[in-house]
């Protein structure tokens, strides 16, 4: 599996998971509600999950050399150990996000929006590394 393969990967879970699946009501309560924060994370878990189980099927199809049954249980663990990242993360950049919001000052809250995807992708990739490996 090359860099490239896994960067396309990373990219597209976390934008369907951290934006297509994130309901205004969510994006707007997550900084107010542990509840929402923790239904937020657990859609994302559950994305970054899925996605990973339809990666490791496809490359099964493509290659047939057993990567599903190699690595669905290491995929399993790097969608826990980033739901628990993104829970954290999350919960200190939307008090930020939210505050910003309220007051207008939307340099401010776009600049912490794109802090928040960085932190994200970062985390992503550092934690594939350690735990899949490239």
């Amino acid at each position: 599996m090359n860099f490239l393969m896994v960067a396309i990967f990373i990219f597209i879970i976390h934008y369907i998971g951290d934006w297509l699946l994130q309901s205004r009501k969510v994006a707007d309560n997550k900084s107010k509600s542990l509840n929402m924060l923790l239904y937020h994370a657990n859609i994302y878990c559950l994305t970054l999950f899925v996605g990973s189980l339809l990666w490791c099927i496809s490359w099964d199809i493509i290659l047939g050399n057993g990567y599903f049954s190699i690595f669905c249980p290491v995929f399993i663990w790097w969608s826990e150990v980033n739901m628990i990242f993104h829970t954290i993360q999350d919960k200190i950049t939307s008090r930020y996000t939210s505050r910003f919001y309220r007051r207008k000052d939307y340099k401010k809250f776009f600049d912490i929006i794109g802090l928040d995807s960085m932190l994200h992708y970062i985390t992503l990739f550092v934690t594939y590394q350690l735990i899949i490996g490239f």
